[in-house]
């Protein structure tokens, strides 16, 4: 019988996402955020979403699997349509902290 893998060793492979990881998109009107989730699932692979999460100053934060998924994001699709809205894509790690 197999052994289970300790505690230690699976926190040890868990990778948390990184600000180079992450989009930043401005909230649309009172748009659930179940429907952002939705909308970048028709720009890359649903499964490679990992969390999206609302920010201060009317923000979304979207989290995806890795940073060439996200520069894809930033350079290739740049903007997202919602509720028939062009908003545009902005990079977290260029944020500044005084937002």
């Amino acid at each position: 019988m197999a052994s289970k893998p300790s505690y230690s060793t699976i926190t040890q492979t868990v990778s948390f996402p990184t600000k180079d990881q992450a989009v930043v998109i401005d909230v649309v009107d009172d748009t659930q955020i179940k429907y952002y989730a939705f909308a970048f699932g028709k720009l890359i692979d649903p499964t490679q979403i990992r969390f999206l999460s609302r920010m201060s100053n009317n923000r979304v934060c979207v989290f995806v699997s890795t940073k060439e998924i996200a520069d894809e994001l930033l350079e290739k699709h740049q903007c997202l349509m919602l509720n028939n809205k062009k908003k545009i894509l902005y990079d977290l790690s260029l944020q500044g902290t005084n937002e």
